[in-house]
């Protein structure tokens, strides 16, 4: 009687060993959580570094006037053009930003490097930038132009 009891035991594992196991499986297959799909964790950082260049197109370079002076050079001309044409086409959240400019010499120091900053200078290149945007249509020019450092830098 005990062959037939094991191969009767051998035959009912063999049968029903795999359908448990699958049944196990099912079970821990349930448990573990979806993988998010593809790009959906990167999304928001891209989205973000778009909203960040689009805000960067919104800045006057310094290399966009003339050296330590207030004329805006033809890049800067018709940078700012599109900056008007932007504004006029709705994209009206950033501000538009005059980075700072860094080289004017400073007396009194040993070399007098070009390499300071000029906040009179930058004051009167907002001026010309706000009046030429006024001349463009865009009547909140005032309000929208400052200066401040560019971020991307």
């Amino acid at each position: 009687m005990k062959p037939d009891l094991l191969r009767h035991c051998a035959g009912v594992v063999t049968v029903c060993g795999p359908l448990l196991l699958a049944g196990c499986y099912a079970q821990q297959q349930a448990q573990i959580p979806p993988y998010p799909q593809l790009g959906s964790i990167s999304d928001s950082m891209w989205k973000i570094q778009e909203t960040h260049g689009e805000a960067a197109d919104f800045i006057v370079w310094q290399h966009e006037f003339e050296l330590n002076g207030v004329r805006i050079n033809r890049a800067g001309e018709d940078h700012l053009k599109m900056i008007a044409v932007r504004i006029h086409d709705g994209e009206d959240t950033f501000p538009v930003v005059i980075e700072r400019s860094l080289t004017s010499p400073m007396e009194g120091t040993r070399y007098e490097y070009p390499l300071h900053r000029n906040s009179e200078l930058d004051l009167r290149r907002r001026e010309v930038v706000v009046r030429v945007l006024e001349n463009m249509g865009i009547a909140d020019a005032e309000s929208r132009v400052i200066v401040a450092p560019s971020w991307t830098n």
